[in-house]
């Protein structure tokens, strides 16, 4: 759904500068970067690929400001990408140290019993008494 806007955006018309296409379409990723899926970021790293590809077969046209203005573009998309790879990365932490946790309780209860013979009975033994 936001990347059909994203490619619209992008590819607005042919009378728009590559510079400006470029402006756009970031300025449009980072304001919608919220409610993106990962469909959302295939097709607009696909978009984002057809852009460079472009801007490589018109480099030798633009003027230094051109390629400046694209250059930024270009760094603030990837910098967008590495923010939300990071906020990818950090959740699937943070799920993994959930999963660890019960992990490491279930563990210690299997070592536990592992120590005491095997029995549920001779597990709780091990625990001190008041």
């Amino acid at each position: 759904m936001m990347a059909a806007l994203l490619i619209t955006m992008a590819a607005v018309s042919c009378k728009s500068t590559l510079p400006s296409r470029f402006e756009s379409f970031v300025a449009n990723v980072e304001k919608n970067q919220a409610e993106f899926t990962d469909d959302d970021w295939t097709k607009a790293d696909e978009q984002f690929a057809k852009l460079k590809e472009e801007y490589e077969q018109k480099k030798e046209s633009l003027n230094s400001e051109q390629k400046q203005a694209i250059d930024a573009a270009i760094g603030k998309y990837q910098g967008l990408r590495v923010k939300n790879g990071i906020k990818d990365l950090f959740d699937d932490i943070v799920g993994g140290v959930s999963d660890i946790a019960s992990q490491a309780v279930e563990a210690v209860g299997g070592f536990l019993k592992g120590l005491a013979g095997g029995s549920d009975a001779a597990a709780e033994s091990t625990e001190p008494t008041e």
